[in-house]
């Protein structure tokens, strides 16, 4: 059974370890400031959030996908965005968003073994096409 700690294993067998980083969306930044709702959001939503003049604090970060403290910004690079709302009520609102255009797994089983599949090898930097291949075709 995949658990919330086999999967963050995963991430250090693929990358290393990397003691004080996150294992996923490694590199990155933190963010806070609030969100100041125009009243234009109540067209789509009854949410408050979206209530004119409301203001939440908003809290998130910025990363690079994957398990490298040190990776290149590069412009091919995969990004995150992943945003937490606090209303005052205490409810939370939790947003995190990629900029790829097509997650190719849809559950977080085949995510795992994505993972290995994926994962560079040492000589080349670059995964083995064969085993992405497998990976695929399974």
């Amino acid at each position: 059974m995949l658990t919330p700690a086999r999967l963050v294993d995963r991430f250090e067998q693929v990358n290393g370890p990397h003691p004080g980083f996150r294992r996923n969306h490694t590199k990155g930044l933190c963010v806070s400031g609030s969100f100041a709702a125009s009243g234009a959001g109540t067209r789509l939503s009854k949410a408050g959030l979206f209530a004119a003049g409301r203001v939440t604090p908003v809290e998130g970060r910025a990363a690079l996908v994957g398990g490298q403290p040190y990776a290149a910004d590069a412009e091919a690079t995969v990004r995150s965005l992943a945003l937490r709302f606090t209303l005052p009520d205490g409810e939370e609102w939790r947003t995190g968003m990629n900029n790829i255009p097509v997650f190719p797994v849809r559950t977080p089983e085949a995510f795992y073994e994505q993972l290995l599949a994926a994962k560079p090898d040492p000589a080349t930097g670059k995964p083995d096409p064969a085993r992405l291949k497998a990976f695929f075709a399974a």
